[in-house]
C-alpha cells in the first residue's frame, strides 16, 4: 500500500529477479544508492544484495518475485 515497506534483507543465500507491474516502488541498498521502479521495470539481486523497499506512489506496488533457492546437500 502507499507508504508501506519490506524492512531491509539480504539475499546472499537466495539471488532474485523482480519484474515491475503497478506502482511506484524505491528500493535503497544498503551503500545507501536508491532506484526507483514502475511498471514494466525489472531488477534482481544476487548474494551480494542488502536492500530495502518503499512505496512513494498513490497507489499498491505489485510487482513479481522469484527468489532462486539451493536445496541444501
Amino acid at each position: 500500500e502507499p507508504g508501506g515497506y519490506i524492512g531491509i534483507h539480504s539475499h546472499k543465500d537466495r539471488p532474485a529477479v523482480v519484474y515491475f507491474l503497478q506502482g511506484t516502488d524505491t528500493v535503497t541498498d544498503g551503500d545507501g544508492s536508491v532506484k526507483t521502479f514502475k511498471p514494466g521495470d525489472s531488477g534482481s539481486a544476487n548474494h551480494e544484495t542488502t536492500h530495502w523497499h518503499r512505496n512513494d506512489g498513490k497507489e499498491p506496488v505489485v510487482f513479481i518475485a522469484v527468489d532462486i533457492l539451493h536445496k541444501k546437500k
